[in-house]
């Protein structure tokens, strides 16, 4: 018997299951397409998601920055048990005081909110700082943002916190202290330490006669009034940030009721992703039905075809 012979004499022995493997197969193939187009929706959902915490990203960062920083002040002070204080009276605690505050209003009263911002730093002997103002687009309406950051004296930080709550719907407000008496105090005790040296130090060069003794003592004093002035700077930049603190406010204005639909994105995504999930299950269903039916068809011919030539 030749090869092509067995191969007729095979196929007509297993020809309905060669069949079966090539629809099984194509099945295979269809359901892979779908299979790749779903995940497809469903990461487009994920990155938007992605984008979504890639905008609260800059707040988490700075929140961050703020933790770092009162870190690094820890450890660069010395261990409280290497040094006799006396106790601190509460007006002498040299705190720190900041707040972020988001507020919204009416587009009728954007305007007039800036004005009573600019009334509440005055009346409360502030500055500003930094301000800024940004114009934004959402659909079909346009809407505007308005920073500014500023400084009051530390005694009217509460009052001026209360004052900016009747401007608008607070949204958020976050308000932070960091207490850095003891800080000060390091810096102060050594501040005294050196002053204490260079005092001694200013004796020994009237003392001194020899010009090499001279020029030795001066150059340990100009060290000592460096580090002084350094102490002093460091003092400085402490009471200038517990004397005033500082309050960011943001003022937003409210969507309309027709833009409000729009903000609600997770939802209208999820929506979608279902549409577009149920629309790729109908293609999938059409396209194996009518390829169901077109095997039917051929093997109907077959069958046909086979009967005729017998």
């Amino acid at each position: 018997m030749s090869f092509s012979n067995k191969i007729k004499e095979f196929y007509s022995s297993k020809k309905e299951f060669l069949w079966l493997v090539v629809i099984v197969l194509v099945l295979f193939s269809v359901a892979s397409n779908f299979g790749g187009s779903s995940f497809k929706s469903v990461g487009g959902y994920a990155e938007s998601s992605e984008m979504m915490a890639m905008n609260d990203a800059p707040r988490m960062m700075k929140s961050a920055s703020f933790a770092s920083e009162g870190m690094a002040a820890d450890m660069h002070m010395p261990q409280p048990e290497l040094y006799e204080q006396a106790p601190v009276e509460d007006e002498e605690r040299k705190i720190r005081k900041t707040a972020n505050m988001q507020l919204e209003v009416e587009k009728t009263a954007y305007e007039s909110a800036k004005a009573a911002i600019n009334v509440v730093i005055d009346s409360n002997s502030g500055f500003y700082t930094s301000k800024n103002e940004n114009k934004h687009n959402w659909y079909d309406s346009h809407y505007k943002t308005y920073n500014i950051a500023f400084k009051v004296p530390k005694d009217g930080f509460e009052e001026t916190i209360e004052s900016l709550r009747a401007i608008g719907e607070v949204k958020n407000l976050n308000v932070d202290s960091y207490d850095m008496t003891t800080q000060y105090q390091d810096i102060q005790a050594d501040l005294d330490s050196k002053e204490k040296v260079k005092a001694r130090v200013a004796e020994l060069l009237v003392k001194a006669e020899d010009i090499k003794d001279v020029i030795t003592i001066e150059e340990k004093l100009a060290n000592l009034q460096r580090e002084i002035d350094n102490y002093n700077k460091r003092l400085t930049n402490i009471d200038r940030q517990t004397d005033y603190s500082t309050i960011s406010v943001q003022i937003t204005e409210k969507h309309d009721v027709k833009d409000t639909f729009y903000e609600m994105t997770p939802v209208k995504e999820h929506l979608e992703n279902v549409i577009i999930s149920f629309d790729d299950l109908f293609s999938f269903l059409s396209r194996t039905v009518a390829f169901i039916i077109g095997i039917l068809v051929l093997f109907g011919l077959y069958k046909g075809y086979k009967r005729i030539t017998r």
